[in-house]
């Protein structure tokens, strides 16, 4: 793996994107991994960005940098939005 970023969010659960395999994982506080999403839709996920603990929706924001974007994702990885 290649992690470019890691965000901790008000659950405990931990976002990385993967470079390698072009994806966003989330982890439980135990380390498990609990989702992954982006294959074929990311190419060089660099950083991501979650919304602040206050914010309920707790969506996800990652940067795609060589589709020069930024994509918009509920915490389960349903795509909401596009950037760019």
């Amino acid at each position: 793996r290649t992690i470019t970023d890691s965000k901790l969010e008000h659950a405990g659960n931990v976002y990385i994107t993967d470079q390698r395999t072009d994806t966003v994982k989330k982890f439980d506080s135990r380390g498990n991994q609990i989702l992954s999403w982006g294959a074929g839709q990311f190419n060089n996920p660099m950083g991501l960005s979650i919304d602040p603990a206050g914010d309920p929706t707790g969506n996800v924001y990652v940067v795609d940098q060589d589709n020069q974007r930024i994509q918009k994702f509920s915490p389960n990885g349903s795509s909401i939005a596009i950037f760019g």
